[in-house]
């Protein structure tokens, strides 16, 4: 089992244990990192936090030991949305063309082997807490491969 360690970039604003002072010049791009590090199927930091208005771009590394062969992805979920989102990729066998197109889905990475990288850009339209998760199978719904990007 894998865990993911997130790291904020603190580029414009972010802010998660520490914040982020923002010069005149700042863009109004952030810039967040996940990785997966460790033995168990769960983001080592449970929130991150954005202003609302931002735009995001998030790297996420597959940094699982090449032998293990266990994939991972994230998608970017509206909030209080995750657990619906959940259900209808579990009706269909965890196809993810099933949840691709939804409006509670926000970005996703594409799946990812061990090493391999995606950058997704977006955008939240609103303030609230959205998660991220894992959607491979039993990562995000059993395994607890979530946490919240709180955007203020």
């Amino acid at each position: 089992m894998w865990g993911l360690a997130l790291t904020a970039l603190v580029v414009a604003g972010i802010a998660g244990p520490a914040i982020a002072r923002e010069s005149r010049a700042a863009s109004k791009l952030i810039h967040i990192q996940l990785s997966s590090t460790g033995d168990e199927v769960m983001f080592d930091q449970r929130r991150v936090e954005a202003k609302y208005g931002r735009h995001l771009m998030l790297t996420y590394r597959n940094d699982a030991p090449l032998d293990s062969k266990i994939i991972h992805n994230v998608a970017i979920v509206r909030p209080g949305r995750a657990d619906a989102l959940l259900v209808v990729l579990q009706e269909h066998g965890y196809d993810l063309a099933s949840v691709k197109g939804s409006p509670d889905l926000i970005a996703m990475t594409r799946t990812l082997q061990p090493s391999e990288q995606d950058t997704i850009d977006f955008a939240p339209p609103t303030r609230g807490d959205y998660e991220y998760i894992c959607l491979m199978p039993g990562h995000g719904d059993m395994m607890g491969m979530r946490g919240i990007l709180r955007v203020k």
